[in-house]
Formats: C-alpha cells, sequence, structure tokens
C-alpha cells in the first residue's frame, strides 16, 4: 500500500488513526509490531497495559523494587512510555522485555492460586469461626519453620489466643488475597497464602 492509499484509507474512516493506524498500516504491510506478537499469545488474565492505565500506578512501583530483568536505563516513571514506543517497533530484541513489563497478570493473588495451586483456599464469607481457629492453631504451630512465618505488625498484634488469632488470620488473608498480581507484594507471598489460609491449615483438607 503507497502512503498515499494509507493517507486516503485514513481520512475515509477505513484506517484508524494515531496508535490504532500505525499498527493497522503495520500489519497491512506485513510486518507485526512487539504488540501484535504479544496480542497472539496474550492470556484471558492478562493485559498489554496502554500509557494512562490506572494499573500503572502500582505495576510501576513493582518495576522500581524489581532488581531482576530491568530495562537498561529506563527508570520506573519511564515505563509506560518506553511500553508505547517499544510496543509500535519490530525490535524482537526487545520481546522479552516487553513481555514482561507492558504486560500484567489481573488476577488476585486469591484467583491466581485457584487457577495454578491445588490449595483450597479457607472462606471468606459466612460464619466459619471455627476453620480459621483451627488454621491459627496450625500457624500456630508451625510458623517457625520453612521461612513463611507472617511478619505484619497488625496480625502480631492481635494472634495471643484462638479467639482473637482466627479473626486476626482471617483479615490478614483477605487483605491479602484482595491484592493484584501487578501488584507490590510481599516476598512468599503466594506461598504464605496457600500455607495458612488454606483447609489444609484449618485441619479440614
Amino acid at each position: 500500500m503507497s502512503k498515499a492509499m494509507f493517507a486516503a484509507a485514513a481520512a475515509s474512516g477505513t484506517g484508524a488513526l494515531g496508535v490504532g493506524g500505525y499498527y493497522s498500516y503495520q500489519a497491512i504491510k506485513g510486518e507485526p509490531t512487539l504488540l501484535s506478537k504479544l496480542e497472539s499469545s496474550l492470556q484471558n488474565h492478562q493485559k498489554i497495559l496502554s500509557v494512562g492505565d490506572a494499573e500503572w500506578s502500582s505495576w510501576s512501583e513493582v518495576y522500581k523494587a524489581s532488581k531482576q530483568n530491568k530495562i537498561p536505563e529506563v527508570t520506573h516513571s519511564e515505563l509506560p512510555r518506553w511500553c508505547e514506543t517499544t510496543l509500535k517497533s519490530h525490535d524482537k530484541s526487545k520481546l522479552d522485555l516487553a513481555s514482561a513489563w507492558c504486560v500484567i497478570n489481573a488476577r488476585s493473588l486469591a484467583e491466581e492460586i485457584k487457577a495454578t495451586s491445588s490449595a483450597s483456599l479457607l472462606s471468606l464469607e459466612g460464619d466459619n469461626t471455627t476453620a480459621w481457629e483451627g488454621a491459627w492453631d496450625f500457624y500456630n504451630q508451625n510458623k517457625n519453620t520453612g521461612g513463611l512465618e507472617i511478619s505484619d505488625a497488625t496480625f502480631k498484634a492481635s494472634d495471643s489466643n484462638k479467639t482473637q488469632g482466627g479473626s486476626a488470620l482471617k483479615k490478614w488473608c483477605s487483605d491479602l488475597l484482595s491484592k493484584k498480581m501487578y501488584e507490590p507484594l510481599e516476598v512468599k507471598a503466594k506461598e504464605r497464602a496457600e500455607k495458612w489460609c488454606s483447609s489444609h491449615a484449618s485441619g479440614n483438607s
């Protein structure tokens, strides 16, 4: 397609303007952009971020704190624009970095565990006090093994006995499991949730 034909298509509304038009033009030329490559393998729980998406406020903090697979000379505040520019390109050498930092897992931690783990999470709904007290007993007996002790100060201040501990554990699990996978999470968050928030912990597995 000639430049004149492309301009005519855009003017007539048959080709999108701006970013969309660019991607359409590249598709016509048979030169897939990194965006089209990522879209072709995108799963239902994933999202390719665009500049201005609300998720950047959390995801850029994850990038900032990361010690691995960082993009050379790109700060967390520059990441959205880097993704915008890179996704328009055909630079295959940046595909892995684009996949790592321009695509998020939109699941909550609870959804991620249900989708990828055999752990059966305790219900956070209804009156299941006994189950959570049992989970606290399990935690209290095993917290010093495996390096998964809960460090949250609010929880630790409220777990002095079974009654208080069960309620405190339920709240800690509720807060943790509601977090999104693209939000900053504590180290071993998934492992802690699987161990302390499951029916295995309550003794009902």
